[in-house]
């Protein structure tokens, strides 16, 4: 009478491999729940000397269109978060004539760097972020013929999370119309102040500002589907488990 011989049933090591399968598989799908998109760029400007000037009063781009706009085919943009950091420093001298009457010079820093957003088609517009590093007045008063001079120096920053949906659409991603046409301008507004003194004595012999401003822009989303290239080395891994696993149970 030929005997029967039952089939072994999945071994330990496959086991060991589903569970294993359903652990990568989980925290896959875990860590596709959110993803971060970071860009950072800076300006280094610098004024000139200016004799007899009052500071620099004019609005200056210093950037434009240096920040990407999040691409919606990566998913779903959930926030934006901003930071804006500059700072501002002005150095000048003040000179005391020989004749006239008596009189001193002052000077003061006091602007602001702006990141705006400009979407052209429906013709929106938002300031981002804003610092307004500002410093002085310093006043001086020099001797007779003699010429005094000052330094000021502040720095400022600032963050914002942006999370309201018309915004994140309108000013942060491509998702208006097939090309976006939103631009990023960062510039600096300057309203530095200075004075000559009474009489013509005495009078800002020589002015020189400086500033930088760095912006960082993170992008948070929900990624529309895992990566492809995730996918299918998790797959390959567990069919690799699954092959060993097997083979197992038919050699044991």
């Amino acid at each position: 009478m030929p005997s029967c011989q039952s089939r072994p049933g999945p071994s330990r090591v496959a086991r060991l491999a589903t569970v294993a399968g359903i652990a990568a598989l989980a925290v896959w799908y875990q860590s596709a729940d959110a993803a971060t998109q970071t860009f950072t760029a800076s300006f280094k400007g610098a004024g000139g000397d200016a004799s007899y000037g009052n500071g620099d009063t004019s609005v200056v781009t210093l950037v434009q269109g240096f920040l990407p706009l999040f691409d919606t085919a990566l998913g779903t943009l959930d926030s934006a978060q901003v930071t804006l950091s500059g700072w501002r420093s002005l150095d000048f001298s003040c000179t005391q004539g020989q004749v006239g009457t008596l009189g001193g010079c002052n000077a003061s820093i006091s602007g602001r760097f702006v990141l705006d957003s400009i979407n052209y088609p429906v013709w929106t517009f938002m300031d981002v972020a804003v610092v307004n590093p500002m410093a002085g007045p310093v006043g001086m008063a020099p001797d007779r013929g003699e010429t005094l001079s000052a330094s000021l120096y502040d720095e400022r920053s600032s963050s914002v999370t942006i999370t309201d949906p018309i915004q994140l659409q309108r000013h942060f991603s491509n998702a208006t119309g097939d090309s976006p046409y939103v631009d990023y301008r960062l510039y600096l507004q300057g309203w530095d102040g200075g004075s000559i003194g009474q009489g013509g004595a005495a009078a800002i012999t020589a002015l020189f500002w400086d500033a930088d401003a760095t912006v960082t822009m993170s992008y948070h989303y929900t990624p529309a589907v895992p990566e492809p290239g995730a996918a299918a080395l998790l797959l390959a891994g567990l069919g690799v488990l699954a092959l060993r696993a097997r083979r197992r149970s038919v050699n044991p």
